[in-house]
């Protein structure tokens, strides 16, 4: 199996004194629980209501985090105003607009380039409200 760097952390966890136990922090409960670790090729590492599954060297987390899927496009740094506009893979986009107190958003479906030129003049938004 090749050498993943979460395989070296969760024998921490897991491989204390040769027994299978240990812990793993729940983001979502906030709280320690019990790891189990499965036997033979491809072992898993469980936590009950835990959102990951650790299997061989792929990591997929399940993720609730709306802009997970969008990636840096552009940065204007202005007058102590910073933009940061980002695109999925769809043509889906959101524009952060960062000053030194407060960062608001915006989003949209389509016509990114019109929006990141038109972007001092936009309406942004707290990002419960945009999200």
């Amino acid at each position: 199996m090749p050498n993943h760097p979460l395989h070296d952390l969760l024998d921490i966890f897991l491989n204390t004194g040769g027994m299978t136990r240990g812990y793993l922090y729940n983001t979502d409960t906030l709280e320690w629980e019990a790891a189990t670790k499965g036997t033979g090729a491809g072992q898993a590492v469980s936590v009950e209501n835990f959102p990951a599954v650790i299997s061989g060297s792929l990591v997929p987390i399940q993720n609730d985090d709306p802009t997970s899927k969008y990636k840096i496009t552009d940065i204007d740094p202005t007058d102590g105003n910073s933009y940061f506009g980002y695109m999925d893979k769809d043509g889906n986009w959101y524009i952060m607009h960062l000053t030194s107190t407060e960062a608001r958003y915006i989003k949209g479906t389509a016509a990114y380039e019109d929006a990141w030129i038109a972007k001092g003049g936009l309406a942004y938004d707290y990002f419960d409200n945009i999200f």
